[in-house]
């Protein structure tokens, strides 16, 4: 089950050195009370984000998949390259996390086409024991974006799109599902 809350109350049991951590809620999740003391959880928490609006997100797939048609590219080269060129490097207390690849044509290939991570090439390269490799960042997902972070992503999918010569909705269809996917935002 998954809800929105916040966290309320954190104390440590003196008993067995454990924490008890509390939260708000607006309701009683259903069938919480059929769970008992003594049944461990799993238990996951995260910052709350509000789901894109459905519509700014399945316009970008729609994007992704005419540019692919066109590019014979697959959608995971064209959704990595998009995030190349319009995403965000992900970070770890304001410091870029990268990693170092095989500089070659079959290395650069296989990540641009990678699904679950997706990685940006820099102009850094280091001699190694086996021969030269390459930096790259990681980008942020984009399912990890908030609302600024994808308006500039579907914006770029749309100017690449037009570059290409694909038909895409009007600006005033774009403002409209930019303001629901704000809107849907705001709630936060």
């Amino acid at each position: 089950m998954k809800m929105r809350g916040r966290l309320k109350d954190i104390m440590q049991d003196v008993r067995n050195g454990g924490f008890d951590i509390s939260f708000h809620v607006q309701a009683v999740p259903s069938g919480v009370e059929t769970l008992r003391e003594d049944t461990d959880l799993a238990i996951t928490l995260a910052k709350w984000r509000e789901q894109r609006s459905l519509s700014a997100n399945a316009y970008y797939w729609v994007l992704v998949g005419k540019i692919s048609e066109i590019t014979k590219l697959s959608n995971a080269a064209v959704h990595n390259l998009l995030l190349r060129r319009y995403g965000v490097p992900e970070t770890i207390d304001g410091e870029l996390i990268t990693t170092f690849i095989p500089d070659t044509e079959e290395a650069d290939k296989d990540v641009l086409n990678k699904e679950i991570y997706h990685l940006k090439p820099t102009s850094y390269t280091k001699q190694g024991k086996n021969g030269t490799f390459r930096a790259y960042v990681l980008m942020k997902g984009s399912s990890d974006f908030d609302t600024k972070e994808m308006a500039r992503l579907i914006d770029g999918a749309i100017d690449e799109a037009k570059d290409l010569g694909i038909d895409t909705v009007s600006t005033e269809e774009v403002k409209r599902m930019m303001e629901d996917y704000e809107k849907h935002f705001a709630k936060r």
